[in-house]
């Protein structure tokens, strides 16, 4: 990982001591300059004292000192005591009376050419020299304050300097701390890494192997799920054909056999006699279709269900022991029904060991009036079981035949969310429900061989009519 540096910022505190250490250098060049200067004017104006000292001045400068003396003191000693003031006065304190009093270039006799060309006084002059003297003192007394000011400043400065320098190496020392433990821990990490990848390279490795094993399973276990399919379906076949074999093959009343004959004709008009009675579990309401001796029963098919009816149908009205009184439902179109002519229902068998099983979807109309309902449904449904049949839920390899009727209808629903117009539990949802039954149905029957039989072709090989009294 790449290092950013931070740039440093330029020595400002160095730049500016720098530049106070020049100035205060200059000052201090411009302080003696001046100091050697104002030197200089003292010692030139001493030599004009000592030059006016001598001079034929002298009786005034004497007067001048006697007045400035004490009265109780010798001349000579006040004279002494003033010149040696006034010597220290003009910062000559060393010099001698001679220096003084020299006629012609002593301080004196110099001040005292002062005095004449500028038209005053010795003392005037000498009081002029002091204000100059005090003067070029105050200038280098305040030379001395800005050079001692200077110092200060650029010592603190210094210090500043310092002391930022000092932060500045503190702060670096502990950057570099940083940048250090930033280094080790980015190494840490990055072994780490590198172990961590190598570990899930491995683990990778293990699951794809671990995952082309499973694949390769379970190609095996396809290949032994199409093996053991197709060999369910032989063997389906083969039990289909066997089954459709023994259903072509047994004996029903859906073959040549009638279940019984008409015997004679009854005392009333459309009255018969059949040889059938409560021996053999005959019972009111019973009915059968009526077939021609010499044609035997006919099954007729979906397309064409009058072949099935035969001559007509009738219904038992009466049971004795042996015989069972009947009338005549129907009759078919230029058909008489009469004595010896044969009976059927598919329902109904006189041999108590043979139970036909039936089961029966959609909606029937056994009124006639054109409404297909699941009430007569129910009732075509007892029927069945009053008969003898037996009803089951679900073809079975038991199933003997298919009743179907009409497809229940669908609800007007309008065209939204299917979960919002059928609720689980609303009339919508159920008979949805029930129409995938029916279509289930039908497609077992016809896997199974089982006979499927529509309303009309099932209630014309019943004789069913649509003035039959259910009882």
């Amino acid at each position: 990982m790449a290092v950013v540096r931070a740039r440093s910022a330029p020595p400002y505190p160095l730049i500016l001591f720098v530049i106070l250490w020049v100035i205060s250098t200059a000052l201090a060049v411009m302080f003696y300059l001046g100091q050697s200067k104002a030197q200089t004017t003292l010692q030139d104006r001493e030599k004009q004292y000592s030059e006016a000292a001598h001079s034929s001045d002298a009786p005034i400068i004497q007067e001048f000192l006697k007045e400035r003396t004490d009265p109780q003191a010798s001349a000579i000693q006040t004279a002494d005591n003033q010149i040696k003031a006034l010597l220290k006065t003009i910062g000559a304190p060393s010099a001698t009376p001679d220096d003084v009093t020299t006629p012609k270039n002593g301080l004196a006799a110099t001040a005292v050419a002062d005095a004449g060309h500028a038209g005053g006084t010795l003392l005037g002059t000498i009081q002029a020299l002091r204000t100059e003297l005090q003067t070029q003192t105050d200038a280098v007394a305040n030379l001395n304050t800005s050079v001692n000011s200077l110092k200060q400043q650029a010592q603190a400065t210094k210090q500043n300097y310092d002391t930022a320098i000092a932060a500045a190496q503190d702060t670096i020392k502990k950057m570099t701390e940083r940048n250090t433990a930033l280094t080790e821990q980015l190494t840490a990490l990055r072994n780490q890494n590198q172990q961590s990848v190598a570990s899930n390279e491995d683990s990778m490795n293990k699951l794809r192997d671990q995952m082309e094993e499973l694949r390769r399973q379970q190609l095996l276990n396809n290949e032994q799920q199409t093996n053991e399919i197709a060999r369910r379906d032989d063997l389906i076949r083969v039990l289909r054909e066997q089954l459709q074999n023994e259903r072509n093959t047994r004996n029903t009343n859906l073959g040549a056999e009638p279940d019984g004959i008409i015997v004679r004709a009854g005392a009333g008009a459309g009255e018969v006699y059949i040889n059938l009675g409560r021996r053999d579990r005959v019972v009111p309401g019973l009915t059968f279709a009526v077939y021609d001796p010499r044609l035997g029963v006919r099954l007729g098919s979906d397309a064409n269900p009058q072949e099935a009816a035969g001559k007509g149908g009738i219904e038992v009205m009466d049971v004795a022991e042996t015989e069972s009184l009947c009338r005549i439902t129907h009759t078919t179109s230029g058909q008489t029904i009469a004595a010896g002519d044969l009976i059927a229902n598919p329902v109904y068998h006189q041999d108590r060991t043979r139970t036909f099983r039936f089961v029966v979807i959609g909606d029937f109309d056994l009124d006639g009036d054109g409404v297909a309902t699941a009430g007569e449904r129910d009732r075509l449904t007892q029927m069945i079981k009053r008969w003898g049949g037996v009803i089951d839920p679900n073809v079975t390899t038991q199933t003997d035949f298919v009743v179907v009727g009409k497809r229940p209808a669908s609800a007007e629903t309008p065209a939204t969310d299917e979960a919002a117009a059928t609720p689980p539990g609303s009339v919508e949802a159920v008979r949805a429900q029930t129409q995938q039954s029916y279509d289930q149905v039908i497609a077992e029957a016809k896997a199974s061989s089982v006979p499927i039989l529509n309303q009309n072709r099932f209630l014309a090989l019943i004789g069913y009519y649509s003035t039959t009294i259910v009882r």
